[in-house]
């Protein structure tokens, strides 16, 4: 299991030319028998991420975001993972390097066949990549299923109202949308029962006494809401 950070300007040592950054990996988990055998597969994988030959020498403060971003996902693939966590780690770059991280990311995938966990708020890039979905709210997952399941047939009330909060040229979704009332609860003090009961259109008695249990109301979509319970 690896990591790819949110911020690529705090998650990369400064005081280490980027090659040895993911050099020093393979040597400490035996990936590689020496140090000429680690130097080249990581120049290896610097070009597979776009970084050249010509630049490994260099310290991450002598790269953009993007860039440094890239040697992340180099460091991240360093030691041949089989599943990558990803913490938005596309938020802390400008939209028009995000697009570029993300299609890297996913050429990476079908080339080295392991799974991601992507964590993200941008809704257009959760659809993007994704091909199962959580949904969170404070800490617990509300409803699970395929990309088709969340975006066309979202169950859960917070689901529903995730999607509709975001614009569309037509306008007409937030028109037809139930704004959610007040405020989030403290991720420390928590409400009673189902954590979205304060906020929730649908709210019953049960709401505010009973944790949902999580449901499969067809294949592969799952949701924890009282709404659908037995």
């Amino acid at each position: 299991i690896q990591m790819i950070f949110q911020d690529p300007y705090a998650s990369l040592n400064p005081r280490e030319r980027v090659i040895d950054i993911i050099t020093a990996p393979m040597l400490l988990h035996k990936i590689v028998g020496s140090k000429e055998e680690a130097t080249a597969r990581g120049i290896e994988i610097f070009r597979k991420v776009g970084i050249r030959e010509e630049q490994v020498s260099r310290f991450p403060h002598q790269f953009s975001g993007g860039q440094r971003q890239r040697v992340g996902i180099a460091r991240a693939l360093a030691v041949n993972p089989i599943f990558i966590v990803a913490d938005e780690p596309v938020s802390a770059l400008d939209v028009s390097i995000q697009a570029q991280i993300l299609n890297l990311l996913m050429d990476l995938q079908s080339e080295f066949h392991f799974s991601y966990l992507f964590i993200a708020h941008d809704l257009a890039v959760v659809r993007h990549i994704s091909d199962e979905i959580g949904v969170m709210y404070l800490g617990k997952i509300v409803e699970q299923g395929t990309k088709h399941h969340i975006f066309e047939n979202p169950r859960h009330p917070y689901t529903q109202a995730l999607l509709a909060s975001t614009p569309k040229i037509t306008g007409d979704n937030l028109e037809r949308s139930k704004p959610l009332m007040g405020e989030i609860p403290s991720s420390v003090d928590l409400p009673s029962g189902c954590f979205f009961n304060e906020r929730c259109p649908y709210r019953k008695p049960v709401c505010i006494k009973v944790m949902p249990e999580e449901k499969e109301i067809e294949p592969g979509h799952r949701v924890s809401c009282h709404l659908y319970q037995v």
